[in-house]
């Protein structure tokens, strides 16, 4: 099972649980051959009314900061789930966020981004976010 948070700009938020199989069903383009996604269409596949982007993967080093970087060239908001993502090498991955921090690009974990959605306890979504959370 996978956390899927379902942002919008309206303060509507949903926290689901998904099988792997829905959940990354289908990528929004086919392949992958440059370290900065951004090369490859990630920002033609991208809504047109996308502001903030929030990034998590492999390569902290590598493909999550180019594509970050990049993201911030190009005028979008980047968030980085730090623990949703990794390197090799820890010292890779920790002078990454620091110059992506220094950059710019908001580092969030996982848990802040999800009670940040849900903004209250009151939210019809709390319940099943803090049992997902708290598994």
């Amino acid at each position: 099972m996978y956390l899927s948070l379902e942002l919008s700009k309206a303060p509507k938020v949903s926290i689901t649980r998904r099988k792997k199989s829905r959940a990354f069903a289908k990528p929004p383009y086919q392949s992958k051959e440059h370290f900065d996604a951004c090369q490859d269409g990630l920002v033609n596949a991208l809504s047109k009314n996308r502001e903030h982007l929030i990034l998590a993967g492999c390569e902290a080093h590598v493909c999550v900061m180019q594509t970050a970087l990049e993201l911030l060239r190009q005028g979008f908001k980047v968030s980085i789930l730090v623990d949703a993502i990794g390197s090799r090498r820890p010292l890779d991955r920790d002078i990454a966020l620091h110059r992506l921090g220094s950059s710019g690009v908001f580092l969030l974990t996982v848990e802040m981004l999800a009670f940040e959605s849900l903004e209250t306890a009151k939210n019809d979504s709390f319940k099943a976010g803090l049992e997902i959370i708290k598994s």
